[in-house]
């Protein structure tokens, strides 16, 4: 008998997975806009911001080798220390993008929730963790799908500008703490939704927590250039682990082939050397610490599996605030009610 219900809820569960996919790709715009703002972030780097990033950069290493114009006038290290910043804005924008194109993915739930269609299923034989859990699946199967796309392009790119330096253990390391971002986005967005009633309200959020994340996670501007209150708070926000785990993917064999060829060129001793990494990781914001302690590479990975529990708990616990009538729903009802009433004085009449 268990077994039973059991298969029948994982056949619902991947029915309702394939109508919600079916609903949102035949919307040719909302694939299209879904696409379009990772895209325009990538764009406004390449275009706008990569050259001011660099310039940064480059009049900080002036100051720190005026006295040796080798390693200034050295290219080979000019282009890893440019692959360390386009690598750190990049993977900034593969992590926001896992929040945004699951927020913006949420807009098929909250439109069953704005029609009323959410209470249908429910009404039928179908549990409401299974119907969540559909949810659940059809955003992370569009928000992984999208967000690989993206992720491809920054490393295309990378190896367009002679600054892919990626081994196979780092593209790994890439692929896990991508997933883990889409896991907690996905979870994350949903629960959020779980109490947003129409589409306009979502469309709000979408506008303002995609800018404000970008800052919050540390994507934008590293966040040691914020306040420090804003930067203990952002110790709350698991965008923020996500985004390091993603950016040290990206670079952490970067820095170590930096360090190795400061040494093998002689330019710097073994303990310049390490500290010059560690001012350039610090300067650009690979470093996360809040509260004033320094968190790890390996407390940021058990941070995340933390969070990833904890909104499984809450999206379970809360699942019922899917099912609640809207207040479109309940102004239709109360018009077709004022109507009986009118119709039912007037046939007393």
């Amino acid at each position: 008998m268990e077994k039973t219900r059991n298969n029948m809820n994982f056949t619902q569960l991947l029915m309702l997975t394939k109508r919600h996919l079916k609903v949102f790709f035949n919307n040719k715009m909302r694939v299209f806009y879904t696409l379009l703002v990772p895209i325009i972030i990538f764009a406004v780097y390449v275009f706008f911001l990569r050259s001011l990033e660099l310039n940064s950069v480059q009049s900080a290493l002036a100051e720190a080798f005026e006295n040796n114009s080798a390693v200034l006038n050295d290219q080979f290290l000019m282009k890893q220390i440019s692959g360390v910043v386009d690598s750190w804005m990049l993977s900034g924008i593969v992590s926001l993008s896992t929040l945004t194109v699951s927020l913006q993915t949420n807009n098929i739930f909250v439109e069953d929730k704005e029609d009323g269609i959410n209470r249908d299923f429910i009404s039928s034989p179908i549990n409401q963790n299974v119907l969540i859990g559909s949810y659940f699946l059809f955003n992370f199967i569009v928000t992984f799908t999208t967000c690989l796309l993206v992720s491809l392009l920054t490393l295309i790119y990378l190896g367009a500008t002679g600054e892919f330096f990626l081994t196979f253990r780092d593209f790994i390391s890439v692929l896990g703490g991508f997933l883990l971002g889409t896991i907690t986005s996905t979870l994350t967005t949903i629960f959020i939704c779980l109490f947003i009633k129409k589409e306009g309200t979502l469309s709000s959020i979408i506008a303002i927590g995609a800018t404000a994340a970008g800052f919050l996670i540390g994507a934008y501007m590293p966040i040691t250039m914020l306040p420090k209150w804003v930067q203990n708070a952002c110790a709350f926000f698991p965008g923020t682990y996500t985004t390091s785990i993603i950016r040290n993917a990206y670079s952490t064999t970067l820095f170590g082939d930096i360090k190795d060829y400061l040494l093998s060129m002689n330019y710097l001793s073994q303990a310049e050397a390490a500290d010059f990494v560690l001012q350039l990781k610090n300067g650009v914001g690979y470093n996360i610490s809040f509260f004033n302690i320094n968190v790890e590479i390996y407390y940021q990975i058990l941070t995340v599996v933390i969070f990833i529990l904890i909104f499984v708990v809450l999206n379970v616990f809360f699942a019922k605030e899917m099912t609640r009538i809207t207040d479109g729903v309940v102004k239709i009802k109360k018009d077709t009610r004022k109507i009986k009433e009118k119709i039912t004085g007037e046939n007393k009449k």
